[in-house]
């Protein structure tokens, strides 16, 4: 691949969480797995990148993707989506990241194709033990949980992160819950695509 092509994105990672790396015309770019960006030279990227595919580091994983250059990327290639953990993923899907604390049940990481693994976001022990998936609970359920995004410092900085992804990238929010109304996924949502006011989550 040549390293000068910014239409190409470098993707190493584990099973649980993806750094990716792209060129524009300053430079290269790291991306975290949490959606922070940082500037690296070629020869970092090399670090990272000739490890992995010598097999000195055999848990690292390498993929390219093609991309719109940086800085041309469309609305359509933008936003933001929910998608159950058990339907296939697809290229349109963009970047993957599972949303629940736990990982889906007889979901193989090689068929999930999560590119990070956002358990920072997800609702509280707490507050998943009083929901119990009852019905009846589900609209406190969805309050609540809004209320921990909008008070809990570390769920504040990774919606933050997620915020600033979703305005670069095409995101899909994975989850594993059966009912597809109530569900941290759909809060989430909601929240990321809600016009922002004083006082809202991670704001």
């Amino acid at each position: 691949m040549n390293l000068t092509n910014e239409t190409y994105v470098i993707l190493i990672g584990t099973k649980t969480a993806t750094e990716r790396y792209y060129r524009e015309k300053a430079g290269w770019v790291k991306v975290s797995t949490r959606g922070r960006k940082f500037r690296a030279t070629a020869e970092q990227v090399l670090n990272h990148l000739l490890p992995a595919l010598s097999g000195v580091k055999p848990n690292l994983t390498v993929k390219v993707e093609h991309h719109e250059p940086v800085g041309v990327v469309t609305k359509a290639a933008r936003g933001v989506r929910k998608k159950r953990a058990f339907e296939p993923a697809s290229e349109d899907d963009g970047i993957r990241i599972l949303v629940d604390r736990l990982w889906p049940r007889g979901v193989s990481k090689e068929r999930a194709r999560i590119h990070t693994w956002l358990r920072e976001v997800a609702p509280s022990d707490g507050l998943c033990k009083y929901y119990g998936h009852d019905p009846k609970k589900s609209t406190e359920f969805k309050r609540r949980y809004e209320q921990e995004l909008a008070d809990d410092p570390v769920k504040q900085r990774a919606l933050r992160d997620l915020r600033a992804l979703v305005r670069r990238e095409r995101v899909t929010l994975v989850y594993a819950s059966r009912d597809d109304t109530v569900t941290n996924a759909e809060v989430l949502l909601r929240v990321l695509t809600r016009k922002r006011s004083r006082g809202s989550p991670a704001e």
